[in-house]
């Protein structure tokens, strides 16, 4: 805790205790975001339907994983699930390692995607590490440090992601990249939970899930929200 104290984040770190039916986690995270823990783990903002094209333990792709929330939510649904994690912010990391790191079936991975392997400068969120951006849209930044954005299709290849239950994707403005790269790898994923961050990606995200249906949507301001959609083949089983 002495060691996540000297990372450079917007507010102090706080823990946090969650219980689960299985087990207790104990979650760092700063002080100004811990309201998303009620969010994500008790609100169930990412929620899905119970349908599965496939058995066994639940394989998800958190990419803009922050501080591990939703792989800890992931973990209330399926014990045993299988979970990549996406995180570029270096002092993000960290705390995403002290919260995950040591759970069974959880893998880190300390860069970001896009739709090709860069160089790119992280903005740094002056209150919020969940709104570090690689495309900055107000003036609540404090700096900007330099990250690795990784192709997304390349990594997928790399590390076998070829049948995938969850993709959740929240980059702060570089999910239609993402999403693009992955264009020929959605069919054999079930559930595509996204946050948009511009009206204009909204529309297209819906337009390169053509082939998937939007089950649930929440909408935070006009240009912000999640959408979550479903893969049509699997409801027309």
């Amino acid at each position: 805790m002495d060691d996540l104290q000297e990372l450079a984040l917007p507010s102090t770190i706080v823990k946090a205790r969650i219980e689960s039916p299985d087990r207790t986690y104990t979650i760092h995270i700063p002080r100004n975001e811990a309201y998303l823990i009620k969010e994500i783990i008790y609100d169930n903002e990412y929620a899905i339907m119970n349908a599965r094209r496939r058995k066994g333990p639940l394989r998800v792709v958190d990419i803009g994983a922050n501080v591990g929330l939703f792989s800890i939510y992931m973990k209330f649904r399926d014990p045993e699930a299988v979970i990549h994690c996406f995180e570029p912010s270096s002092d993000t990391f960290s705390l995403l390692e002290a919260n995950v790191g040591n759970l069974p079936g959880v893998s880190l991975h300390p860069y970001g995607l896009s739709d090709r392997r860069k160089a790119s400068e992280l903005h740094i969120h002056r209150f919020q590490t969940g709104q570090n951006s690689t495309k900055p849209n107000n003036g609540q930044y404090s700096g900007s440090i330099p990250i690795l954005l990784e192709s997304a299709a390349f990594e997928f290849d790399r590390l076998g992601l070829d049948a995938i239950d969850v993709l959740k994707v929240d980059t702060e403005g570089c999910e239609v990249e993402i999403l693009q790269s992955l264009k020929n790898r959605l069919p054999d994923i079930d559930y595509v939970l996204v946050e948009y961050h511009f009206e204009e990606d909204r529309r297209l995200i819906d337009q390169i899930l053509g082939e998937f249906h939007l089950f649930a949507s929440k909408s935070r301001f006009l240009h912000l929200g999640t959408v979550k959609y479903v893969n049509s083949r699997l409801i027309e089983r």
